[in-house]
């Protein structure tokens, strides 16, 4: 009874918060908040998927979408990823989680993302004043989640965000919050995620809302035998700054070392279909995956690679 009294909270908090921040606009609201870089996905495994991350995610990468996936780390655990991003930008993720008795999952995170130094052009020297000019973006979160039951997990993550933009720069403090519940229906798993709360921020003379996004996912596995498995996930995506989103993914499993995926995005602007696949192996103690991804952007962006490493010891 309690268990569900909690999750019939967050669903109801959430849907609070959505019509909170529902600023009344009747156009697209697309590009209307600032760090955008929070939005771009971290790990192979996730971005394959199209997105539908939320209750699939479990591990020191889940740190990056849902802070509740943390909770099923065993004792520790890193992971690694980054991106060929767009216009030679690199960006790169990496997270750290530890299970601590009687407290739970703590977990650290980073994220950067760097713009290649190019030369400062003005109306007078269109051609270049010869000063180099740089950019970049940060995060660094702290997060914490607990397993309340073998069915409830739940966890938070608080992140330090900044955004240097050649002399100019903005901070901020950014909060995430989720829960993963498993129902007990065949494998069916029902999530729920807030990311990226924080105040608004001023940048030089205008003043940006955070790219808050709420999530809920559902994931199952369509079948499920000793050798094979194939599972199905769907995420429903409400961003504050566009459009609403579905991210629809499956992933195929045989003998729990190679694995095969594809996603969609639904009502995305660009990067619609994705695939990837993955390997993972124990060795000595350590259980570690290599996962590949790309996500297709069209003729103009061209397409994204996305690699992750991750080591469980």
């Amino acid at each position: 009874m309690k268990i569900k009294l909690t999750l019939l909270s967050i669903i109801l908090m959430t849907n609070i918060a959505l019509a909170q921040w529902d600023y009344g606009f009747d156009f697209n609201k697309a590009g209307t908040a600032g760090l955008q870089f929070l939005k771009i996905g971290v790990g192979a495994r996730e971005s394959a998927m199209g997105e539908a991350a939320l209750g699939i995610s479990k591990g020191a990468n889940a740190i990056f979408w849902n802070p509740a996936g943390i909770a099923y780390v065993a004792k520790r655990e890193v992971s690694f990823s980054y991106s060929a991003w767009m216009l030679e930008i690199n960006h790169s993720a990496t997270a750290i989680t530890m299970n601590v008795k009687k407290v739970g999952t703590i977990g650290l995170s980073l994220i950067y993302m760097g713009v290649p130094e190019f030369q400062e052009t003005t109306v007078q020297a269109q051609d270049g004043t010869g000063r180099m000019v740089s950019a970049y973006d940060l995060g660094i979160g702290l997060a914490i989640a607990r397993r309340f039951t073998d069915k409830l997990s739940m966890g938070g993550q608080v992140r330090y965000v900044k955004e240097q933009l050649d002399q100019d720069s903005f901070s901020n403090i950014l909060f995430d919050i989720g829960a993963i519940y498993f129902t007990g229906f065949r494998h069916l798993n029902i999530s729920v995620c807030a990311q990226h709360f924080g105040p608004d921020i001023k940048m030089l003379r205008d003043k940006f809302r955070m790219p808050l996004a709420f999530k809920v996912g559902l994931a199952d596995d369509l079948f499920h035998s000793e050798n094979q498995r194939l599972t199905l996930a769907i995420d429903l995506v409400h961003p504050t700054d566009n459009t609403e989103r579905m991210n629809f993914g499956m992933e195929y499993g045989f003998f729990d070392w190679l694995f095969l995926r594809g996603g969609y995005r639904l009502n995305a602007d660009l990067g619609n279909w994705s695939f990837g696949a993955g390997l993972k192996q124990s060795l000595i103690g350590v259980n570690g995956s290599v996962d590949y991804s790309f996500t297709d952007y069209g003729e103009i962006m061209g397409g994204v690679n996305r690699f992750s490493v991750s080591f469980g010891f």
